[in-house]
């Protein structure tokens, strides 16, 4: 029977607490720094790669060989030996998985995705004593794990206290609390926890249920040696607002041939294509009538939904995702919002800080996420050009701005600057809208009251995302409310 040695046993103890820890939790740094040996400067980068060697250098000179089956460890060690094995496979393979992840960003891979490394890794869960179906589990869970952190680590961008927190808790929202309640059987039943975002108009709610939604759990195929869906396809999503009800009812149920005029074919909707272990986003759910609303709730209650003009039952087996920019207070005291749906949809509330806040916690974040914004927009690494561009953003907004259109506002003064080579903030700028000039409870006016005044601001200041920055809207709704719908 295999043990651990003696000198290893600290650092291994050590290993087996962070293996499946949430990264992104500020103890969990503490300890990866001090197993690699590293200063707290250190960057998470050079901390993984230390590791990894010391971790290699251990495992191997201990096992002769770099892997042993788990049913040989002696049982007091064989929890310990089961995540230090899996945490140096994870280590192993994360190249290529963040390479798979990112071709697949790129490319906008459908169907399966072919995985032909994972030949090797598979073998080496297989030699480990895994069953070939525990072990095609394991894989999925390794590659869920790596594409999660890659997800949040690279997309939402930002180092002040709220981003910190905003990652930690989307972690928590994938894996659950403890990731061993999640390996234990969680995995295939997250479809039952939904999630509810809050924040502002353009503060980023979309990423951060993209980075959730592609960071779904994706079965691992032995036989096709590939995933079983690609993660673009893992993730559907769609703006409440846009549609007018009856539009909206078939855009989310689909609908059958002639259920209506112009139904010349029967079409499937969002919640028909979401795939098993899928999630579907849906924005501005504030906006949803109460008759999609009763339907919704029956979806989430009894998992099954029928198309329009139909009465065949499918069954919806991905998770729901939704969001909205108004007060819970104002949704549910409204009445806009059924409590039973609320209720239902929140199995976690998380709220995305508004630029405002993470500029006021952080000197940092401003520059931080305008250059990640930057490179998106223009393919440039850093260099003199990025480097022009992010001062002259500095220099137009003044220190004290509050930007009040969050991050969507940010990447329209970046694309500003490309265009004319300056930008003025709204607020001072003479041609603009002012703050008093609208009113802050839009909302609750009654619909005809409402329209006219949306009209009004829209005749005075010609653009829609003017008049939605003022009154707190989306874009889109402004849009919508403006046509009377």
């Amino acid at each position: 029977m295999i043990q651990i040695p003696a000198q290893h046993r600290t650092f291994l103890e050590g290993i087996r607490q962070v293996a499946f820890s949430n990264p992104f939790a500020s103890e969990t740094h503490t300890l990866n720094r001090s197993l690699a040996g590293l200063s707290p400067s250190a960057s998470m980068r050079e901390v993984y790669t230390a590791q990894h060697q010391k971790l290699g250098k251990m495992v191997d000179n201990w096992l002769q060989g770099g892997t042993c089956r788990i049913q040989d460890v002696v049982p007091k060690d064989r929890e310990m030996v089961t995540y230090v094995l899996l945490y140096r496979l994870l280590l192993d393979a994360q190249p290529e998985l963040d390479q798979l992840t990112e071709n697949s960003k790129q490319t906008g891979t459908e169907g399966t995705l072919p995985f032909p490394q994972g030949r090797i890794f598979f073998q080496r869960l297989r030699t480990m004593g895994y069953s070939r179906q525990e072990a095609s589990k394991r894989l999925a869970i390794l590659f869920q794990i790596r594409r999660a952190f890659y997800q949040l680590d690279r997309t939402l961008i930002g180092s002040s206290r709220s981003m910190e927190e905003l990652r930690r808790r989307l972690w928590r929202n994938i894996f659950t609390a403890d990731i061993r309640w999640y390996v234990q059987g969680l995995w295939e039943r997250m479809e039952d926890f939904s999630l509810l975002l809050l924040g502002e108009t353009g503060c980023g709610k979309g990423m951060a249920a993209s980075a959730v939604g592609r960071s779904v759990y994706i079965p691992f195929d032995p036989d096709r040696m590939g995933f079983t869906a690609g993660i673009q396809d893992a993730f559907q999503e769609i703006n409440l607002s846009e549609f007018a009800p009856g539009v909206l009812e078939s855009e989310l149920f689909g609908h059958r041939k002639g259920a209506f005029t112009g139904a010349i074919e029967s079409t499937t909707g969002l919640l028909g294509q979401c795939p098993t272990y899928g999630s579907i986003f849906m924005d501005e759910v504030g906006d949803l009538s109460e008759s999609i609303q009763v339907k919704l709730l029956r979806v989430l209650q009894e998992r099954t939904f029928s198309p329009v003009g139909s009465r065949e039952r499918h069954r919806f087996e991905g998770r729901v995702i939704a969001a909205t920019n108004r007060p819970l207070k104002e949704l549910l005291g409204s009445g806009h919002l059924r409590e039973d749906l609320y209720y239902r949809m929140s199995s976690d509330r998380i709220e995305v800080p508004s630029l405002r806040k993470r500029i006021r916690e952080s000197d940092r974040e401003l520059p931080e996420l305008a250059g990640y914004l930057l490179r998106r927009m223009t393919g440039w690494a850093p260099g003199e050009l990025h480097h022009r561009v992010l001062n002259r953003l500095l220099e137009s907004a003044p220190a004290t701005y509050d930007w009040p259109g969050n991050v969507r506002e940010l990447e329209q003064a970046l694309r500003r600057i490309l265009l004319t080579g300056h930008y003025t903030p709204p607020v001072s700028d003479p041609t603009s809208p002012t703050l008093p000039d609208a009113p802050r409870d839009i909302r609750t006016l009654p619909p005809a009251e409402r329209e006219s005044t949306l009209k009004r601001l829209y005749d005075q200041y010609g653009t829609y995302s003017d008049v939605a920055r003022l009154t707190g809207l989306d874009r889109r709704t402004v849009k919508r409310w403006i046509g009377g719908q």
